[in-house]
């Protein structure tokens, strides 16, 4: 109908709710995890195929850009109107920086497996490579 506003339904938190999470906000965080499908099917590589590797880190890079593009309209919206809660964008930002740089570092890693993975014979048997010695001293050298 013109003229009608979308109902929302809006939620308040109980005194109650509200002395637990200030209580749950004054203990240390639990470290942090990650659950990536994708990582795994790599790790366990070498129990498939060669198109069964390629698709599991296709498909995850095809996740990571779809998560982007469908991120994009969200934070054009913050950016344009504030959200819902303009005077939280301080807080969201942080978190949307964090999940746009984790996605890029997904999507680079993922480009950079798909490489990888072209210059082997099979799933087994490969060993360490020479570009893979070079990822894995950087990763103990550089200053991070």
């Amino acid at each position: 109908m013109e003229g009608r506003r979308r109902q929302r339904t809006r939620y308040t938190i109980t005194p109650a709710g509200r002395a637990a999470l200030q209580e749950w906000l004054r203990t240390e965080p639990a470290p942090p995890t990650l659950e990536i499908e994708g990582l795994l099917r790599v790790m366990l590589g070498d129990q498939g195929t060669m198109g069964d590797l390629r698709a599991a880190v296709e498909t995850t890079a095809r996740q990571a850009r779809k998560v982007r593009a469908e991120g994009i309209p969200l934070v054009a919206d913050l950016l344009a109107t504030g959200g819902p809660f303009p005077q939280r964008l301080h807080l969201n930002e942080r978190l949307v920086s964090f999940y746009a740089d984790f996605n890029d570092l997904l999507l680079r890693w993922c480009e950079e497996t798909l490489a990888e993975i072209e210059t082997w014979h099979g799933t087994q048997d490969v060993g360490l490579t020479p570009s893979g010695r070079q990822r894995l001293v950087r990763a103990i050298t550089e200053e991070r």
